[in-house]
């Protein structure tokens, strides 16, 4: 498996996914994430999608798998694109991608079509400005199914929610 980390079938590929991904992080960090901006890179990785299929480990590494995750999860104005992309991903070989990436793009899409997340991994800022979970599926056994895909314990993971924005990540 280490070679195929090292080696990816695609590395220009990998290469525009993770610079992507990078203006992305940096427009949010600045606070001027821009939609239409977020529309180009989606629709871009679309393109690639089209043209080498799902971004797995094999193909862009780990870094390019998970830059290209990170963009679709930024997707929520396509939510379609989102559950076709998590389709894909659950259609992998478990080898090919982050069962964690999965998880938080189940939670994503289900908060954005109005269900219950399943890992707890979507959080809101309430009207008192302080962040909490969006309502979960049977919460007494969040903590074994965040297990199941490698998630750390939720109140762990709740903890950084609490954290100022520039020392959450």
């Amino acid at each position: 498996m280490e070679e195929i980390k090292e080696n990816p079938i695609y590395p220009d590929m990998k290469a525009e996914i993770e610079a992507m991904l990078e203006v992305d992080q940096e427009s949010i960090k600045a606070d001027k994430w821009n939609l239409e901006a977020a529309k180009k890179r989606t629709e871009r990785l679309k393109e690639i999608i089209e043209k080498i299929g799902l971004p797995t480990i094999s193909k862009v590494g780990e870094e390019g798998h998970g830059a290209a995750f990170f963009i679709v999860q930024h997707s929520d104005f396509d939510v379609e694109f989102q559950k076709r992309y998590l389709e894909m991903m659950k259609s992998a070989p478990s080898e090919e991608v982050n069962k964690r990436y999965t998880a938080f793009l189940e939670d994503r899409t289900r908060v954005n079509t109005g269900r219950l997340q399943v890992y707890g991994t979507q959080f809101y800022k309430n009207e008192k400005g302080v962040w909490g979970p969006r309502p979960m599926i049977d919460p007494k056994n969040i903590e074994t199914r965040r297990k199941e895909v490698g998630l750390e314990p939720f109140l762990l993971y709740k903890q950084l929610w609490d954290k100022p924005p520039d020392e959450k990540h």
